[in-house]
């Protein structure tokens, strides 16, 4: 049968009965902070395949997050001309790095 990995996360990743090895994708986001982060994990248990024993390496394995910068962009324009006594408008617009508001 299969063999279940639980991380100490505990997500799961199933090895699936025959194969030696099971894949478990996690996504990382885009958050808001500065710098390289550090994801680690390791196992916490194993269970199933219908083996005599099964003795988990619980070393954690760590991935390093660099961070990319999402520059944002503010650009100011103005009404080109304008008569006295008129009004001047001023608009302020961000724009990401893909040149989308």
């Amino acid at each position: 049968g299969p063999v279940t990995v639980t991380l100490d996360s505990g997500k799961t990743i199933t090895i699936a009965a025959g194969a030696s090895s099971g894949v478990l994708d996690v996504a990382v986001g885009n958050d808001v902070y500065q710098g390289p982060t550090t994801a680690t994990e390791s196992i916490s248990t194993a269970t199933g395949g219908n083996l005599e024993a099964i003795a988990p390496n619980t070393a954690p394995v760590s991935t390093v997050v660099s961070d990319v910068n999402d520059t944002t962009t503010v650009t100011l324009t103005a009404t080109p001309t304008v008569n006295e006594n008129g009004t001047i408008t001023y608009t302020a617009t961000l724009t990401d790095a893909n040149g989308n508001p």
